[in-house]
């Protein structure tokens, strides 16, 4: 099986493999800090503020999420995480739960800002319902089909594709 990107800060995993070199290296997980550009993304005046952004950066962005979810098309980086297991919390969990949900509705449970700001503190501020780590499963039926494209159809797709890159894929206040 090829290696995994597993990104330090969420404890979310990329399929995409990666290094380059020795089959060695294609079996091993790595670990890494974050995604500068999904760090920086969700400050962008004109993404997350307003309804109007540059074109140039909005196609930038998909290029990133692209990169970062694997493909345009989302059902392997659902099953990967599902598979690996690699939530530092119960609360990981229903966020990609509420990402899926939000990508074939347009709807979240709670609004992806005040995600971002719960699974962006130290571990040790959770409360202690979301620390135990269950085994998760979910039906490949949740998640087969989803898309990029499907994210940006709805109201808010760019900025909640956008927040959502950050909570999983970039640099911020690294879990204890």
């Amino acid at each position: 099986m090829a290696g995994l990107k597993i990104f330090e800060s969420s404890g979310y995993v990329s399929p995409k493999a990666i290094g380059v070199g020795s089959p060695e290296d294609f079996q091993l997980d790595r670990w890494f800090a974050g995604d500068d550009d999904a760090t920086v993304y969700h400050t962008l005046i004109g993404i997350t503020g307003l309804k109007v952004a540059n074109p140039a950066k909005i196609i930038e962005i998909l290029k990133k999420a692209k990169y970062l979810f694997g493909d345009i098309h989302l059902d392997r980086f659902f099953q990967v995480n599902v598979l690996r297991n690699q939530f530092y919390s119960d609360l990981h969990y229903e966020f990609l739960e509420d990402t899926i949900n939000y990508i074939r509705t347009g709807k979240r449970k709670m609004n992806i800002r005040m995600w971002q700001q719960l699974l962006s503190v130290k571990r040790g501020k959770l409360s202690k319902k979301y620390t135990s780590k269950t085994a998760y499963s979910m039906k490949p039926e949740c998640y087969r089909h989803l898309s990029l494209q499907q994210w940006l159809s709805h109201d808010e797709g760019l900025v909640d594709l956008v927040y959502t890159l950050y909570i999983i894929f970039g640099k911020y206040t690294a879990w204890e």
